[in-house]
């Protein structure tokens, strides 16, 4: 499919999928309810395996307060360490709350990067496949999860099909187009709040 992204194509996909969730939770769907509270959860539709199959990227969750864990027993930073860390958070929240909600999408970014250099090595390398979404779904149908595994070494799920170094440069895209519209989503909460709902807060790790 040519521009994936684009407007009119992301909405031709997510009615595909929206069909395909309907299929699937039938009496369970009351009203739409199952169908919208998944849809809700979508950034955005890729289109896999020469458009036969869906993967969808997930809208990262937002966090507005930040914990910072110390510890008696060796097993983390001391109660001055975290102090220190925990206050110059607080002295510099909204780079802050940027920086801490972009980890998320910016490490399957990395991770996607990553998995692409396996493209032109020969050998026993980790390869990536789809597999159905929902436990006991028609594994024909649209919807789908992937996963990377190591043939020989990991359990490859059941019903699963070969995703292509092409089609995990289109996950890559999404990923990428999604983080553009996510960090400005981001700028534009604090520019709307400031950090009037941003806080800190620390905790004894060794209870």
């Amino acid at each position: 499919m040519d521009n994936f992204l684009s407007k009119e194509n992301q909405s031709n996909l997510k009615a595909r999928y929206a069909e395909a969730l309907m299929t699937y939770w039938k009496e369970d769907n009351i009203k739409g309810c199952m169908t919208a509270c998944c849809l809700g959860h979508v950034a955005v539709f890729v289109p896999i395996l020469g458009d036969k199959f869906i993967f969808t990227i997930d809208k990262e969750r937002v966090d507005k307060t930040f914990y910072f864990g110390y510890s008696d027993c060796g097993q983390g930073r001391s109660w001055d360490e975290n102090q220190e860390i925990a206050d110059h958070v607080r002295k510099n929240i909204e780079d802050y709350f940027i920086e801490h909600n972009l980890k998320s999408i910016d490490q399957k970014i990395a991770d996607m990067k990553d998995y692409l250099e396996y493209e032109h090595i020969e050998g026993s390398i980790p390869k990536m496949y789809c597999y159905p979404h929902y436990y006991e779904q028609d594994p024909e149908a649209v919807l789908c999860h992937v996963t990377t595994c190591r043939p020989g070494w990991d359990l490859i799920p059941e019903n699963s099909k070969e995703v292509s170094f092409d089609d995990a440069r289109l996950i890559l895209e999404a990923l990428e187009a999604y983080r553009v519209t996510f960090e400005k989503q981001l700028h534009t909460y604090l520019k709307k709040y400031g950090a009037k709902h941003l806080s800190v807060s620390t905790y004894w790790v060794d209870r």
